[in-house]
C-alpha cells in the first residue's frame, strides 16, 4: 500500500519458521547491520494466537 503521495509504503511479510530471524525480538531485528533505517514495525500479526500487536 502507498501512502503519502508515494513517499511511503506499507508491506506485510510472512516470516518462516525456519527463518534466521524467527522468534527474534523487534529490537533485535532492528539492530542488525543491514537492517534498512529507513523502515521501522507498525505492527505484528501471530496466525496462531489470531492477535495483533502494535510494538
Amino acid at each position: 500500500m502507498t501512502l503519502g503521495g508515494g513517499e511511503a509504503e506499507i508491506y506485510a511479510a510472512k516470516i518462516p519458521e525456519k527463518a534466521r530471524s524467527a522468534g527474534m525480538k523487534i529490537t533485535e531485528i532492528a539492530q542488525k547491520w543491514n537492517f534498512p533505517k529507513e523502515c521501522f514495525f507498525i505492527g505484528i500479526y501471530r496466525e496462531e494466537g489470531g492477535e495483533f500487536l502494535i510494538p
